[in-house]
Protein backbone atom coordinates (compact mmCIF):
# COMPACT_ATOMS: atom_id res chain seq x y z
CA UNK A 1 0.00 0.00 0.00
CA UNK A 2 2.89 2.53 0.44
CA UNK A 3 4.25 1.92 -2.89
CA UNK A 4 4.34 5.30 -4.48
CA UNK A 5 3.38 3.66 -8.05
CA UNK A 6 0.41 1.49 -6.68
CA UNK A 7 -2.78 1.79 -8.66
CA UNK A 8 -5.36 4.23 -6.60
CA UNK A 9 -8.28 1.86 -7.69
CA UNK A 10 -6.01 -1.05 -5.97
CA UNK A 11 -5.45 1.45 -2.71
CA UNK A 12 -8.99 1.50 -2.29
CA UNK A 13 -9.48 -1.37 -2.62
CA UNK A 14 -6.95 -2.49 0.28
CA UNK A 15 -7.89 0.14 2.78
CA UNK A 16 -11.62 -0.70 2.46
CA UNK A 17 -10.12 -4.25 2.90
CA UNK A 18 -8.51 -3.03 6.31
CA UNK A 19 -11.60 -1.37 7.13
CA UNK A 20 -14.07 -4.70 6.78
CA UNK A 21 -11.02 -6.32 8.83
CA UNK A 22 -11.14 -3.54 11.64
CA UNK A 23 -15.02 -3.89 12.01
CA UNK A 24 -15.03 -7.33 11.95
CA UNK A 25 -12.19 -7.93 14.64
CA UNK A 26 -13.75 -5.14 16.65
CA UNK A 27 -10.32 -4.29 18.18
CA UNK A 28 -11.29 -0.70 19.19
CA UNK A 29 -13.56 -2.50 21.88
CA UNK A 30 -10.31 -4.04 23.10
CA UNK A 31 -8.15 -0.91 23.27
CA UNK A 32 -11.14 0.88 24.70
CA UNK A 33 -10.56 0.61 28.48
CA UNK A 34 -7.16 1.76 28.57
CA UNK A 35 -7.72 4.75 26.22
CA UNK A 36 -10.63 5.97 28.05
CA UNK A 37 -8.61 5.21 31.95
CA UNK A 38 -5.75 7.20 30.10
CA UNK A 39 -7.77 10.08 29.36
CA UNK A 40 -9.28 10.50 32.85
CA UNK A 41 -5.96 10.45 34.49
CA UNK A 42 -4.98 13.58 32.43
CA UNK A 43 -5.52 13.72 28.62
CA UNK A 44 -4.64 12.00 25.80
CA UNK A 45 -3.00 12.50 22.63
CA UNK A 46 -2.94 9.69 19.67
CA UNK A 47 -0.93 9.15 16.88
CA UNK A 48 -2.19 6.56 14.54
CA UNK A 49 0.69 5.89 11.92
CA UNK A 50 0.06 2.89 9.26
CA UNK A 51 -3.19 2.28 10.02
CA UNK A 52 -4.99 2.18 6.93
CA UNK A 53 -7.58 5.01 7.04
CA UNK A 54 -7.47 5.50 11.05
CA UNK A 55 -11.59 3.99 10.84
CA UNK A 56 -10.73 2.79 14.36
CA UNK A 57 -9.09 6.10 15.75
CA UNK A 58 -12.09 8.06 14.43
CA UNK A 59 -14.49 4.72 16.20
CA UNK A 60 -12.87 5.47 19.82
CA UNK A 61 -12.45 9.53 19.26
CA UNK A 62 -16.13 9.18 18.89
CA UNK A 63 -16.77 7.10 21.32
CA UNK A 64 -15.08 9.11 23.58
CA UNK A 65 -16.88 12.57 22.86
CA UNK A 66 -20.09 10.55 22.68
CA UNK A 67 -20.33 7.94 25.30
CA UNK A 68 -17.63 9.93 27.78
CA UNK A 69 -17.81 13.95 26.47
CA UNK A 70 -13.94 13.65 26.68
CA UNK A 71 -11.92 15.28 24.12
CA UNK A 72 -9.22 13.56 22.55
CA UNK A 73 -6.06 15.25 20.08
CA UNK A 74 -5.76 13.45 17.59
Amino acid sequence: MDRPDLDPAAHRAALAGLARLHAVSATHRALWPALRRAVRAGGLRVLDLACGRGDRLLRLAGWALGRDGMPWRL
